[in-house]
């Protein structure tokens, strides 16, 4: 048997704007409401207090992992779609092979170690940063960014 929590809590929504180099329509930027799920659970039973982890602990571990991401644009920091070069106070992006390119204060982006921003890719980011939290745990990551559409990573 094992136990598990999932947490679905309004407060853990936050709101970026991202692009898809090279993506036929998500190539521009636009921004999403995207909105995460938690489930967690432990083959090794309960703790002293009778849970899995505490709801509160979960949900402050979360808000500490997506709160640098709301209202800021999304960079995939390992895409190799993208030169990202640092001007100043700014970011210069480019995109490879198209000619565009962008110039955006450093303080309204939150550069990610990914290869894309996807919410596939988002999904494994905040997995990854839980997993160095709650080793001892299995984790599941649902994030959605449009009703009805949402990746999921797991253990």
């Amino acid at each position: 048997m094992t136990y598990r929590i999932y947490v679905d809590d309004p407060k853990l929504n936050f709101s970026s704007a991202h692009f898809l180099a090279q993506h036929p329509t998500c190539g521009a930027i636009h921004g999403h409401n995207y909105s995460v799920k938690i489930s967690v659970s432990s083959a090794s039973g309960l703790n002293d207090s009778h849970m899995v982890i505490d709801f509160y602990d979960i949900k402050k571990l979360m808000t500490e992992i997506i709160k640098p991401m709301d209202h800021k644009l999304i960079l995939p920091a390992k895409s190799s779609r993208l030169k990202i070069d640092e001007e100043g106070p700014n970011l210069r992006i480019k995109v490879i092979g198209s000619g565009k390119a962008y110039s955006i204060p450093r303080e309204d982006t939150c550069l990610l170690p990914i290869p894309e921003t996807t919410a596939e890719c988002i999904a494994k980011f905040i997995h990854e940063s839980l997993r160095k939290k709650l080793s001892n745990f299995q984790i599941r990551v649902i994030i959605n960014e449009n009703i009805g559409s949402h990746a999921v990573y797991s253990d």
